[in-house]
């Protein structure tokens, strides 16, 4: 657990220490990437609320749940490559007549842009991703760390991305032994192809 909370706060460190950077940082621009997310491991949570809703004693045929998503990726360019920004999204709902669930990631980020001065460049950035969560077997969400790599071309205003989340969201786990929990993380990979606005 102490190794968790130091390396959020090391990365909370950075992001802030760039964000007060003086010389060479000075802001190039602000990006406003609006991107379409796929995540891989929301059907966890999906295959958890159909396996507790039959042992319940309900007849689930299907629930109703999207792998895609909306998001949204604010950040600012230095001219020495560095960049620091936030995330909001994708939104991750379950819905259907006995559940729900509805479940917003949101993290703050910190990395470095290659080849800023040509139209094609390469990223990466880390930080930290926490899930705002609500739903009927949901007990707890804890941040994790988070980090991608990705392309942008600035004359199309376009990029892709591919990310990993290791927030962990706690839900309780229904079976016929009691109640129990399981841990799930419900991005871990993330696919994103994002436009600029």
């Amino acid at each position: 657990m102490m190794k968790k909370v130091h390396s959020i706060n090391l990365i909370v460190s950075l992001v802030v220490a760039i964000l007060v950077l003086k010389g060479d940082a000075i802001a190039k621009e602000w990006l406003f990437p609006l991107a379409l997310s796929y995540v891989h491991g929301f059907s966890d949570v999906v295959d958890l609320y159909e396996e507790n809703l039959e042992a319940e004693g309900l007849i689930v045929y299907d629930i109703s749940s999207l792998p895609v998503g909306v998001s949204f990726h604010p950040f600012i360019q230095f001219d020495n490559g560095l960049r620091a920004g936030t995330g909001i999204g994708p939104i991750m709902v379950i819905l259907s007549d006995y559940a729900s669930h509805f479940e917003l990631p949101i993290n703050l980020n910190a990395g470095y842009t290659f080849n800023i001065l040509t139209n094609l460049s390469l990223y990466a950035r880390t930080g930290i991703m926490y899930h705002i969560v609500s739903g009927e077997y949901v007990k707890k969400s804890n941040p994790g760390i988070f980090g991608a790599v990705g392309m942008m071309h600035k004359f199309w205003d376009f990029g892709a991305e591919i990310g990993y989340d290791a927030s962990e969201v706690k839900f309780r786990k229904i079976d016929f032994y009691g109640n129990d929990t399981e841990s799930i993380k419900p991005i871990g990979l993330m696919i994103s192809l994002f436009w600029f606005f």
